[in-house]
């Protein structure tokens, strides 16, 4: 199933190499066990959502904002 949102703000977790990808909406989705793959410009980053129903986190220190992820 793909599902694709625009990212409209992302920030680093503290001193992690977690960042946290802000969605446009709520997912909609949970995350399929043998994939749980997140697509940005065409690399792929496993990716975990949490509480906030329009977080989901990638380990990276690159910035995303205004970019679309699919989450496969």
């Amino acid at each position: 199933m793909k599902k694709e949102y625009k990212i409209i703000d992302d920030f680093q977790a503290g001193p992690t190499d977690i960042r946290v990808l802000v969605l446009d909406r709520d997912y909609e989705f949970l995350p399929v066990a043998e994939r749980g793959i997140a697509i940005i410009d065409g690399v792929e980053y496993p990716f975990q959502l949490n509480s906030i129903p329009c977080w989901a986190t990638i380990r990276s220190h690159d910035s995303f904002t205004g970019k679309t992820v699919e989450f496969c």
